[in-house]
């Protein structure tokens, strides 16, 4: 399935928002590609949950991303996703200088979803706030 977003001002099909919602929250992590490569790939886990309708009156997400390596970064994400994956080239920038620190040069990060949290999104708590 691809799920495609502009800016044009062209409707954005409910359910798809719904699927990407589904899709984007959950528990994830590359460690398997960082114990593979530890020189090119940082340890990151993402941790993404929905935020109740009436923190951000749309949908907004609780992300927390925990690089392993003990840096402190934000990251810079061109992203696609699948239900059960992340894959992302992306970089880690320090937060206080925002030089980059690490970056997924050689293939892109690859993140594994350990636990999901779809179940906790439905049209009643998203689709509503589309509308």
């Amino acid at each position: 399935m691809t799920i495609s977003f502009n800016n044009h001002g062209t409707n954005t099909n409910t359910s798809d928002l719904i699927v990407l919602t589904q899709w984007m929250a959950g528990d994830c992590s590359n460690q398997k590609q960082a114990f593979v490569n530890p020189t090119q790939y940082a340890h990151i886990h993402i941790f993404s949950r929905l935020l109740p309708f009436e923190f951000s009156s749309g949908i907004g997400f609780y992300s927390c991303l925990i690089p392993r390596n003990g840096c402190q970064t934000h990251f810079v994400s061109e992203l696609q996703l699948t239900e059960n994956t992340w894959s992302s080239l992306s970089k880690g920038m320090d937060i206080e200088t925002h030089e980059q620190v690490y970056c997924s040069t050689a293939e892109p990060l690859f993140f594994e979803k350990k636990q999901s949290f779809a179940d906790e999104i439905s049209v009643s708590n998203v689709g509503e706030t589309l509308c």
